[in-house]
């Protein structure tokens, strides 16, 4: 079925956008909570809460992609019952990784507390993205927002890991400079 007609399906407050949405997206749903949260049991559970999120969101919100927009539910959904689990059990794994490397070209050192230069700093780096080429723009989203280990993104994009690290560290050093030009660093 098209995004278009399961949106329709949601606008008609008909139960089979469900169906159709698990039938479609669920196995990439999955995939973004399984990067982040590495527990199938957690995934599956905010993959459950993606679909009712979905459900309670639309309408009023008329997705343009469908796929992206369950992905950010999905992924902030996560994130949270991530945060969530570490709060209780300080843990290890692929998140904090991927947040200490990032933090390396965005942060200096100190809090963030102004939401206006939060906003400045995501637009940044949201033009950042859209100046790299498609390659190493995909490779930096897939590391630092879907949260894929370095391996298997070189899988997905038939590179060696190897290359895919250095054209990692090669966009957060971009990413540094770019960021000390606008004056954000």
């Amino acid at each position: 079925m098209e995004d278009g007609q399961i949106i329709a399906l949601y606008q008609a407050r008909d139960e089979r956008a469900i169906a159709e949405t698990m039938d479609k997206y669920g196995a990439y749903c999955t995939t973004v909570a399984r990067n982040i949260l590495a527990d199938l049991q957690d995934a599956e559970e905010c993959v459950n809460d993606t679909y009712l999120a979905a459900w309670n969101r639309i309408p009023p919100d008329l997705p343009a992609c469908l796929r992206a927009y369950l992905g950010r539910i999905t992924r902030n959904l996560a994130v949270s019952r991530f945060r969530d689990n570490t709060r209780r059990k300080r843990g290890g794994g692929e998140v904090p990784a991927a947040l200490d490397e990032l933090a390396e070209c965005v942060s200096d050192g100190t809090d963030i507390e102004a939401e206006y230069r939060e906003k400045e700093l995501a637009e940044a780096v949201g033009r950042f993205l859209r100046g790299l080429p498609v390659r190493d723009c995909d490779i930096f989203l897939a590391r630092y927002y879907f949260l894929y280990k370095a391996a298997d993104i070189a899988a997905r994009v038939g590179l060696r890991e190897n290359y895919v690290r250095t054209v990692l560290s090669r966009t957060r050093e971009k990413l540094r400079t770019y960021l000390e030009k606008e004056k954000l660093l």
